[in-house]
């Protein structure tokens, strides 16, 4: 897998203030924003799948141990995420690489509705929803440790994952909230793909909108090309 370089200046200067005001300044208010919407959305997804999908194949007519099975496939996937990310992000670049990641994902949460037979096609659904959350999720953290300066970094990636753990907590809890109300498991599935879909919008739109920093344009120092 390729690896990521992180730079340091030995004349940087420390900044004075709240440390999270510095997430904001200097340009990088909107990259931090284009941070923390795919790392709140991508785990918000992430605990959605470990909690609710085997009750939602259950009901979708699958037995408990294929459920279980499929669900065991998310974290198989994840494996061989964490080994190919740092390449694909070197190879592809990170705008494209995650854009792609959460664009499938979108694709793949709307697949599941309607794929559970055959069995081998749905554990390879549930497969490659584990390798896309859980890479991309890899380079997100990546990509916050070299967005930010040395003096704010420790800051930046705290910030990033603290907004995606608050996202960890809301998807169990929606998606219980949900099912009460009456919502399908093919309903919950629609609303996991149009999570999807807009972490990938914010990450195409870091290329649209003009700004002086953002994660995945800005000197990445991953995958440029």
């Amino acid at each position: 897998s390729g690896q990521i370089e992180l730079s340091s200046r030995a004349d940087e200067q420390p900044r004075r203030g709240a440390p999270v005001k510095h997430l904001f300044t200097e340009g990088r208010g909107l990259g931090t924003v284009l941070l923390w919407i795919p790392n709140f959305l991508n785990l918000l997804l992430l605990y959605f799948i470990n909690s609710w999908l085997p009750a939602l194949l259950r009901e979708s007519g699958m037995s408990v141990s294929q459920g279980v099975t499929a669900t065991a496939f998310v974290s198989f996937g994840g494996v061989f995420a964490c080994l190919g990310e740092g390449f694909l992000l070197n190879r592809l670049g990170a705008h494209r690489t995650l854009v792609t990641e959460f664009g499938l994902a979108g694709l793949l949460f709307a697949g599941l509705s309607y794929l559970l037979h055959p069995f081998g096609l749905a554990l390879a659904v549930t497969f490659a929803l584990g390798f896309q959350a859980i890479g991309a999720q890899a380079g997100l953290n990546a990509l916050a440790a070299k967005f930010y300066p040395t003096s704010i970094r420790s800051t930046g990636v705290g910030w990033a994952l603290g907004v995606g753990r608050v996202g960890s907590i809301v998807g169990p809890v929606l998606a219980g909230m949900l099912l009460t109300a009456g919502w399908t498991p093919r309903e919950l599935m629609f609303s996991g793909a149009l999570c999807g879909l807009c972490a990938a919008l914010a990450i195409w739109l870091s290329k649209q909108v003009p700004t002086t920093a953002t994660p995945y344009t800005r000197d990445p120092g991953v995958g440029q090309r």
